[in-house]
């Protein structure tokens, strides 16, 4: 889906774009109201940008390498590792507005290191 969307991108297929816009248009405003309660309000398009970015990437990973991610052991050690980082983000002051930032690259990173050294 991401090569796909970048490939129409760079061939100006607008019509793409909007076929897809409104077919996920419920999907697109459920994302972008769930990031404006994490957000507290601020910076909501950029936060939700960033979410869509990561379920592209989560989509291109998953049709790239078969693996599939909803694994127990993922699911845990991401869940410990939000929780670890986004709490330490929260108390220091110059991490407490990239919180949505430290959030998907923790993903990716976790996403990575089990595909990795663990395997699915």
């Amino acid at each position: 889906m991401l090569f796909e969307a970048l490939y129409h991108l760079m061939n100006l297929d607008i019509g793409f774009f909007i076929d897809w816009f409104s077919g996920s248009i419920f999907i697109l405003f459920a994302l972008t109201a769930l990031m404006y309660f994490f957000s507290g309000g601020k910076k909501v398009l950029k936060n939700t940008f960033l979410m869509i970015a990561t379920v592209f990437v989560w989509i291109q990973f998953q049709e790239l390498s078969g693996f599939i991610i909803m694994g127990a052991m993922f699911l845990g050690l991401n869940y410990i590792l939000k929780l670890v980082l986004l709490k330490f983000a929260e108390t220091t002051p110059s991490l407490s507005n990239k919180m949505a930032l430290i959030n998907e690259v923790s993903f990716i990173f976790l996403l990575v290191g089990c595909a990795l050294f663990v395997g699915f």
